[in-house]
């Protein structure tokens, strides 16, 4: 497992059942994002292919409330894959988004939630043209919307990382042209946010710990909590919100969704 697997893997203190009840299943932002993106979805999918489909939880709401049955998920992490068809009994696949294991056009919709922000170089442009082979119909991604990149310093090595792999940003120009085969499109900002009008407030906040689940992508080193480290995690959060009832704030939007009708 290389060392972009050890992240996406690392459930920090909890188990991945665990994990996914406190982050997904009991977050109401997540949920809520989730029953936009289905409200935003085509009706006249009958199979969906979900890339990067975690714990399939987001395809267990599509096989619940949208009635469709042929729905497959694929991940790199055995675990996730593991989780999702005990979970969910929704097959999943063990692939990588560059290479997907299945004949052109085998399904009427290849989804992709929150992944493409993550692709490194050499499998970006890769999984771009995979998701165009794959949809017989749709396209539908989302992304985090008009985000500003940046990184951390791990302490152990000094490597400086997005703590979240996130490596590029997406707004509406660039995501146009995302699916050259793919002319209609629709783009649907969702969850309204208000974030500080000041940038340094933004570089102050991600300089200041290094996160629970941040694993270093050249050394491996990830947090071991301790007294010291939680007391300072502490102070900087009450800095943090102490400052933030001060510093003016402008709307602005979580994600961006693209919904992508092949011509």
């Amino acid at each position: 497992m290389n060392k972009n697997c050890n992240y996406y893997s690392n459930f920090g203190n909890y188990d991945i059942n665990e994990y996914y009840k406190k982050f997904l299943i009991d977050n109401p932002q997540e949920i809520n994002r989730f029953q936009t993106i289905m409200s935003l979805m085509p009706k006249d999918c009958s199979s969906i292919l979900d890339i990067g489909c975690g714990n399939g939880f987001f395809l267990h709401l599509i096989q619940k409330s949208i009635n469709i049955t042929d729905l497959v998920g694929i991940e790199p992490i055995k675990d996730k894959v593991k989780s999702m068809i005990h979970n969910f009994n929704i097959p999943g696949i063990i692939a990588d988004a560059g290479h997907l294991p299945f004949k052109s056009e085998s399904f009427d919709a290849v989804i992709a939630l929150e992944v493409l922000e993550h692709l490194p170089y050499t499998t970006y442009s890769k999984a771009l043209n995979e998701i165009q082979r794959i949809s017989k119909k749709y396209i539908v991604i989302s992304v985090p919307y008009n985000e500003t990149l940046r990184n951390i310093k791990c302490p152990y090595c000094k490597c400086e990382f997005n703590s979240t792999y996130h490596i590029r940003s997406f707004n509406e120009k660039n995501l146009m042209t995302i699916f050259p085969s793919y002319k209609n499109y629709l783009l649907e900002k969702i969850g309204i946010v208000k974030i500080p009008a000041i940038n340094f407030f933004n570089i102050f906040r991600s300089q200041a710990s290094f996160p629970e689940f941040a694993v270093c992508p050249l050394c491996g080193y990830r947090k071991i909590s301790s007294e010291d480290k939680i007391h300072k995690k502490i102070m900087t959060n009450h800095l943090y919100l102490s400052l933030s009832m001060i510093i003016p704030k402008k709307k602005s939007y979580s994600w961006i969704v693209g919904i992508y009708k092949k011509c």
